[in-house]
C-alpha cells in the first residue's frame, strides 16, 4: 500500500470509527448563530466608533467561534474518549484550574475595574470560565463513575429465587 492509500484508509477508519453527535453539532451552530446575530445588532454603533467599521466586532467573534468549533471538532474526531477517562487527567485539570485561580489575586490584570484576567503574552484567559469546563467534566465523571457503581451493586443484589 502506499503512503496516500495508507492516510486515506487511516482517514476513513477514523471517519466509520467516530461520527459527530449530529444533535449536539446543530446546537452549537444555532447557539453560535443566534449569539453574532445579537452581538453584530447590539454592537454595531460601538464597533463603528471604536473599530472604524461596522463588522469589526463581529468577524472577531466569528474568527473565535470558528475557532472554537474547529478545537471542539479535533477533541472530539481525534482524541479517544478513554483518555479522559483516565484518573491523572481528571487530576490535572483540576490542578490547572485550581492554580490559575488561585493565581488571579497576583498576577491577574485589571480590566473595567476587576481583576479577573490572566495575560500570557497576547493571550488572554479568565480562569472562572475554565473553572466552570472543569466544573462540567468533573460531574460529568462522577456521574459515569456513579452509574457504574450503582449498576454494580444491583447487580449483587440480585438472588435467585430458591435462596
Amino acid at each position: 500500500m502506499t503512503r496516500q492509500a495508507d492516510r486515506y484508509a487511516k482517514l476513513d477508519a477514523l471517519a466509520d470509527y467516530k461520527k459527530v453527535y449530529l444533535p449536539l453539532l446543530i446546537t452549537f451552530l444555532v447557539l453560535s448563530t443566534y449569539g453574532l446575530v445579537m452581538l453584530f445588532s447590539a454592537s454595531l454603533a460601538v464597533s463603528y466608533a471604536r473599530e472604524g467599521g461596522a463588522t469589526a466586532l463581529f468577524l472577531k467573534q466569528a474568527g473565535i467561534s470558528g475557532f472554537g468549533l474547529v478545537v471542539a471538532l479535533f477533541v472530539a474526531l481525534v482524541i479517544p474518549i478513554r483518555v479522559f477517562n483516565r484518573p491523572i487527567i481528571r487530576y490535572l485539570v483540576y490542578a490547572v484550574v485550581t492554580v490559575l485561580l488561585l493565581a488571579v489575586p497576583f498576577v491577574g490584570t485589571t480590566v473595567n475595574g476587576a481583576r479577573r484576567w490572566i495575560f500570557f503574552g497576547s493571550v488572554s484567559i479568565q480562569p472562572s470560565e475554565l473553572a466552570k469546563l472543569a466544573a462540567i467534566f468533573f460531574l460529568a465523571t462522577y456521574f459515569s463513575e456513579r452509574r457504574k457503581k450503582h449498576r454494580l451493586k444491583r447487580v449483587h443484589k440480585v438472588k435467585p429465587r430458591w435462596q
